[in-house]
């Protein structure tokens, strides 16, 4: 299901700004042991996450990030 600016369980890439062509997925662990959401972003060189406590914060998360997205 698309939601605004993101999917959850999709992958997709990253096509501007300072991860460029880095691979992003949205996980949803809110039934699991943190209660929340993943953000995973990665390349073949590193990669990083962040965490947010509730779906409604990862619309804030990715203005913030500016990043667009081509999802899969």
């Amino acid at each position: 299901m698309l939601d605004p600016g993101y999917y959850i369980g999709r992958k997709g890439k990253i096509t501007n700004g300072e991860y460029l062509g880095w691979t992003i997925e949205v996980v949803n662990d809110s039934a699991g042991e943190t209660g929340g959401y993943f953000i995973l972003y990665f390349s073949k060189d590193g990669g990083g996450n962040d965490w947010l406590e509730k779906k409604k914060n990862l619309i804030h998360y990715f203005a913030e990030t500016d990043w667009v997205i081509e999802w899969q």
